[in-house]
Parts: structure tokens; sequence; C-alpha cells
């Protein structure tokens, strides 16, 4: 499989099936992280849209300095921020945090595996799930922006190197933030009967 370089050069040389590849490997993780920012389909959709469309009037200036996926990240931080301001909306607010020592993960649990496992044949524990995935997604807009973010540039496989940089902090400010997100979500999802695991990490 190609990676990501060599579909850019395609694309480049006119190659028009090497966007199609790229759109179909990034988009759901930028439409993820944008849609928890603005909380609206419709308007997740178009933003999406117009980060593709950055990327590809930005495309030929494009040096592979880090990943793809963190750089459309950056352009949807870009966009939202920038609607966030014309709509008159809350910025997005940085916060420090004290750093992780020697976590036990360092990246944490995904949001699905603090999640239960769905049951086969009971209705009610699929809507005890339903129930819960509400209650995550609740919580995980509760958090301070900044943790927030981290959680879910971590969910869209970011490194925390990359998300240092994004965020203009330090590695260990990152872990921190990641940390603090991930003990706040445990503690608000446990009470819904999350997974055994989520209650021995948020214990």
């Amino acid at each position: 499989m190609d990676d990501d370089r060599l579909l850019i050069q395609r694309y480049l040389e006119g190659n028009i099936s090497a966007f199609d590849e790229l759109f179909r490997r990034h988009a759901g993780s930028v439409y993820t992280f944008i849609l928890h920012h603005v909380r609206d389909r419709t308007q997740a959709e178009d933003t999406l849209q117009e980060v593709f469309i950055r990327m590809l009037t930005h495309l030929h200036k494009y040096r592979h300095e880090g990943r793809l996926r963190a750089w459309l990240i950056r352009i949807a931080l870009n966009l939202i921020v920038d609607q966030a301001r014309q709509h008159k909306a809350a910025k997005l607010v940085s916060i420090e945090t004290h750093p992780v020592r020697d976590p036990e993960r360092e990246d944490g649990p995904t949001l699905g595996e603090l999640l239960p496992a769905p049951e086969r044949q009971q209705p009610e524990r699929i809507a005890e799930r339903r129930e819960l995935a509400a209650a995550a997604k609740e919580a995980l807009a509760g958090l301070a922006p900044a943790q927030r973010d981290v959680f879910l540039m971590r969910q869209a496989e970011l490194s925390f190197k990359e998300i240092a940089r994004l965020q203009g902090c330090s590695i260990n400010t990152a872990l921190g933030r990641m940390h603090h997100a991930v003990m706040t979500l445990q503690r608000r999802l446990v009470i819904f009967g999350a997974s055994p695991r989520a209650r021995k990490l948020a214990s």
C-alpha cells in the first residue's frame, strides 16, 4: 500500500484517484474530531470539506514535516477557531496541568475501551449501552478544551509529539492533559456501569 507521501506525489502529477485514497484514509478521523467541537453534523461536514479544500490548495507547499493527519487536524483546528470567532462563541482555552510521572499506560484507553462490550440478545443491555454512549459524549464535551483536544487527537492516532506541537506545549504537558482527561471520563462514566477496567483505573 502506498504511503501518504507517494499518494500526494501521484496527485500532484495528475492522478485524481490518489486524492480519493487520501480522503478515505483520513476523513473519518478528522470528521470525528470536528464533530466533537461543533456538535452539528451539517456544520461538521461543511468544515470537513473545507479542510480538504484547503489541503488541496496548499498541497504543493506541503513538505512532509510531519504526518498528513496531524496537518489536517491543524487545519481543522484553525477552521474551528475561525468559526467560533465569527459566531462570537467561546475561544478554545489552553490550561496547564501537572506532568504525568511514569503513567501505567502513556496514551490511556480509547473511548471505546471505557465503554462496556455489547451483549447479544439482551435489549436492556443495548439500551444501557446507548445511554452510556450518550453519557460518554456528554462527559467528553464537559472536559476542559485543551484536555478534550488531546483525547480526540489521540483517538485520531496522533503522537504526543505531534499533539504537543499543535498545542504549543511540552510533551509532558500533553501527557498530563491526556491523563486528566482519561481520569475525568472514567470518574464520570463509572456511575453508568463502565467496564471493569474503567472501574479499576478510576479507583
